[in-house]
């Protein structure tokens, strides 16, 4: 072979190596909780600008984008590595063109339904705060927090107003608002994870009177803009139509503040975050329990994993068990590095797993939504390290097959350590008994030699 063709060849496989890389990384977990998830934004999803205008397309599934005009025309544009290395929605400006609309308006609120809306945002303590608004309904009236006159404080749909002497814009730092509809009783506003305020509802919350749903259309602004709009960035919007349990609000919470490195105030679950246990900061997933009717028992589904799924095994039952995984959202392959005690290779892939209370747990490697082959020829065992110094070991469990390429460990408590997890090539029994059986007949040939 020449050396022409020799070197177009390496320059090829060097790109299907990196294409093959891309894949295998993924687009990552859009949330840890699933059901009911009316529209999902994610800054670094489907963010696409031609010049003219932009789109921030719907994660959800259910094609809720979001348009409006370019930047360049006084709209919006995304900001690059805003925050932890992720991107923002940037609705600084205040041209009139400075907002998104919904092109299929979400319902929130009708005459039977819940909902719950989260929103990941920064804006700073300027006059022009005063009532701004971040999501709204076409009918002119605020949506989702704001100020109000000298007194700071969050409100939700129409004639509700949730009180509170927590100022929800009083830095430039990033924070999690959570806006939690209970149907036309009553609504609760976490800020930070903290409940900070809660009111009574009314009869029929919107002030017309029309029976018609409540619908989120506008990001950034009231339908007629003016004082209303924002000035500040996004970096994220998920809209669910039901009032998410506590279980579930502290994992997504825990998953936006984790990812986008947001200090909890209440409710924080998972130190996998911390720079101290090496930033595993991406595609948090957990399973938790507060009350019977209130709990997360497996997360996420298969083909929405990362390639891990955490479940329950032995039911849970006490309010606080919570388990939760995160990565550090990088690449897959097949490494043999930080192996100890003859195990073949590993997953590069590892997850930080955070346990609070005691429970049993299956945790499932799913291969196909992890970018990896499955090889049916080869033994897999669990993987673990209890920091990033030392080798993972085998923890000798056996894993069981299933889902087409999916392999199951189920953990008891007293095996469910905090720490580093992950899957790995081990010798199968067979193997090992073999080894052992070589090296007691080496033993017994050099023990009758030496006689």
């Amino acid at each position: 072979m020449s050396s022409m063709r020799l070197d177009r060849t390496i320059v090829i496989l060097v790109i299907v190596a990196l294409a093959f890389a891309a894949a295998q990384a993924g687009a990552g977990i859009i949330s840890p909780v699933t059901s009911g998830l009316q529209a999902a934004l994610d800054p670094d999803l489907g963010f696409t600008d031609n010049g003219t205008t932009v789109t921030w397309a719907d994660q959800s599934g259910n094609g809720n984008n979001a348009t409006g005009a370019a930047g360049v025309f006084g709209g919006v544009s995304r900001i690059l590595n805003a925050v932890n290395g992720r991107a923002a929605i940037d609705f600084s400006g205040t041209d009139a063109n400075n907002f998104l609309q919904l092109t299929t308006p979400v319902s929130v609120v009708s005459s039977t339904s819940n909902s719950t809306s989260i929103v990941v945002y920064t804006a700073p303590a300027a006059a022009n705060q005063v009532g701004a608004c971040i999501l709204a309904d076409p009918d002119n009236i605020n949506g989702f927090f704001g100020h109000k006159g000298a007194s700071p404080y969050p409100y939700s749909i129409r004639s509700w107003q949730a009180n509170s002497t927590t100022g929800i814009f009083d830095t430039n730092d990033y924070r999690i608002a959570t806006n939690k509809i209970n149907g036309y009783n009553s609504l609760n506003v976490y800020f930070q994870g903290s409940n900070i305020a809660a009111a009574a509802g009314r009869t029929d919350p919107k002030l017309d009177g029309d029976p018609d749903p409540i619908q989120y259309s506008y990001i950034g602004r009231r339908q007629d803009g003016g004082a209303n709009q924002l000035n500040g960035n996004i970096a994220g919007v998920y809209l669910y139509d039901h009032a998410l349990t506590n279980s579930e609000r502290v994992l997504v919470e825990n998953f936006l503040a984790s990812k986008l490195d947001i200090t909890l105030t209440a409710g924080d679950k998972y130190a996998g975050d911390l720079s101290a246990n090496g930033d595993y900061d991406f595609n948090l997933i957990g399973i938790g329990y507060e009350a019977a009717a209130d709990k997360l028992v497996a997360s996420p589904g298969s083909g929405l994993s990362n390639g891990l799924i955490l479940a329950e095994n032995t039911p849970l039952d006490t309010a606080g068990q919570y388990l939760l995984a995160g990565d550090k959202d990088l690449a897959n392959s097949w490494v043999a590095t930080d192996l100890s005690g003859g195990i073949v290779e590993r997953w590069d892939r590892a997850w930080f797993l955070d346990k609070t209370g005691s429970l049993d747990a299956d945790l499932t490697f799913d291969f196909g939504d992890a970018g990896m082959a499955y090889d049916a020829g080869k033994a897999y065992g669990l993987l673990y390290r209890s920091n990033e110094s030392v080798a993972f070991t085998n923890l000798g469990l056996t894993g069981v097959f299933g889902g087409g390429d999916q392999v199951t460990f189920t953990v008891g408590d007293a095996a469910l350590f905090d720490g580093y997890y992950t899957i790995g090539v081990v010798p199968e029994p067979s193997s090992l008994a073999l080894l052992a059986c070589s090296l007691i007949g080496l033993l017994a040939y050099a023990w009758r030699k030496r006689k």
